[in-house]
């Protein structure tokens, strides 16, 4: 999981407009310590 996460932020860095990695970043974060689930959730109100 973190050698997908690692390429998702370098690819990420290069080719998306700094908003849309911003978003990216928050999560990529979520993911890393396992809230994701409530982000998504969260994010659908």
């Amino acid at each position: 999981m973190l050698v997908v996460i690692v390429f998702s932020l370098v690819m990420g860095y290069l080719f998306l407009w700094p908003e849309y990695y911003q978003y990216l970043a928050k999560h990529v974060n979520a993911a890393l310590v396992f809230q994701e689930n409530f982000r998504l959730i969260k994010e659908n109100k």
